[in-house]
């Protein structure tokens, strides 16, 4: 399993990507909450997040649930971030790899990943573990898996801002088109699936937040400074997000 912050950038700073990373979950919290309600996620007694990162869905799940909360990465730079937090203290944690969950059989409820399958070394492997771990009847739920592949900026940029990031996830041995392909993935590893797509999209008017975070995501990754300055003083910016969910039952 690829380390979940400094697999990202060059000298990681664990702060601001919780703040990214909080960004995410804001842009996905509308599909993510929809799901909890159709999960029934108040219901549950034991949860995981596989790739929980520094804390941001972890948490939420602790606030919106009376279960036990359990938050495994293989990145303890991150865990410690969360662990130093009053509300990440609710959550039981464990430095750990995806495709050797450290927990015996039939330990949980409920699965939940985030932003996580596209990082995942082996994601078959990662989902028969998600499967070995959960009780029967339990879910896997892939609340939000990005498309990058399928990004489109307006105005796009040159290069295009959407095949920049896939490239650059791609070198830092990710794969950013894996969201299509979940629903085969969890149907292989036992799962009973459902799975769809949405597109998000942000404009600048409504959320300039995201746009600043966006530019200076952009420029650490070296993106042209030139091509971000004009993107900057553009009109009308828009960024549409394709993102996968996948809920798979065990049987």
């Amino acid at each position: 399993m690829v380390e979940a912050l400094s697999r990202n950038l060059r000298g990681p700073d664990p702060d601001w990507w919780h703040q990214r990373y909080l960004q995410q979950a804001e842009w996905t919290r509308s599909l993510r909450h929809h799901l909890y309600r159709w999960l029934e996620i108040a219901r549950c007694r034991r949860i995981l997040e596989v790739g929980c990162g520094t804390g941001a869905i972890a948490e939420e799940l602790a606030e919106r649930t009376t279960a036990e909360v359990h938050g495994l990465d293989a990145d303890r730079s991150a865990l410690a971030l969360l662990r130093g937090r009053p509300r990440g203290r609710g959550v039981c944690l464990a430095a750990g790899d995806a495709e050797a969950l450290p927990y015996p059989d039939g330990s949980f409820d409920l699965i939940a990943t985030h932003y996580f399958w596209l990082w995942a070394g082996d994601p078959p492997q990662a989902a028969r573990e998600c499967r070995r771990v959960l009780r029967s009847g339990g879910v896997l739920a892939a609340l939000a898996e990005p498309d990058y592949s399928r990004r489109k900026d307006v105005p796009n940029g040159n290069p295009p801002i959407g095949e920049f990031l896939s490239q650059d996830l791609k070198e830092r041995g990710a794969n950013p088109e894996i969201g299509a392909g979940l629903r085969d993935i969890f149907i292989q590893a036992g799962f009973a699936t459902e799975a769809g797509m949405l597109d998000g999209e942000v404009g600048l008017e409504v959320q300039p937040e995201i746009f600043q975070q966006e530019w200076e995501m952009l420029a650490r990754l070296g993106y042209p400074s030139s091509e971000l300055d004009s993107l900057k003083a553009s009109s009308g910016l828009k960024i549409i997000m394709p993102v996968h969910w996948a809920i798979g039952r065990r049987l």
